[in-house]
């Protein structure tokens, strides 16, 4: 499927994708600004883009915000659950879990083969590396290294992660 703007493509959808009812696709982006002391929203002017590759599952009462600068892009074999809010210009890796009623906010990477947890807020420009397993209820406030399993405790404590397999073919095959 593709949105056209202007002659300029802004979305795409991969092959076999599952988008449940009540999903927000290119939720609008507001800027805050301030005249007088009084705030006020507005839309922001530019070309907004989302990719979505293929085989991605995406659950009810998802919204996804478009990016600006490079993009919200959703790479394949993505599963996110329900109730989760993407901001824009994330990016999600291979092979991503997200679990419900989670937040990503603007500017988030997310490495391939990694899971997120329930109820985990993720701060915005945060970079998670590859392999990554976020526990439930995190607030991620800073970068996380490949390979490392993350856990709150009044402070987000960090170890490697030595279950998780470096190849996850065996879990998502290339070809069936």
């Amino acid at each position: 499927m593709l949105r056209r703007v202007q002659d300029k493509i802004v979305m795409t959808i991969g092959k076999d994708c599952v988008i449940h009812p009540s999903v927000v696709l290119d939720a609008p982006i507001f800027k805050l600004y301030f005249v007088e002391g009084k705030p006020y929203r507005r839309a922001i002017d530019k070309v907004l883009m989302t990719n979505i590759g293929n085989d991605v599952h995406i659950g009810a009462n998802v919204s996804i915000e478009a990016g600006f600068e490079r993009g919200t892009i959703i790479n394949d074999h993505v599963w996110i659950d329900n109730n989760v809010l993407i901001g824009h210009d994330v990016v999600l890796g291979e092979r991503v879990c997200i679990s419900g009623s989670t937040i990503v906010a603007g500017a988030v990477t997310i490495g391939d083969d990694s899971f997120v947890g329930v109820g985990v807020t993720i701060k915005p420009e945060v970079t998670i590396g590859k392999r990554c397993f976020i526990g439930a209820g995190c607030v991620v406030y800073k970068d996380i290294p490949d390979g490392m399993v993350v856990r709150n405790k009044m402070e987000l404590v960090m170890r490697e992660n030595k279950f998780y397999p470096p190849n996850s073919e065996h879990i998502y095959p290339k070809t069936l």
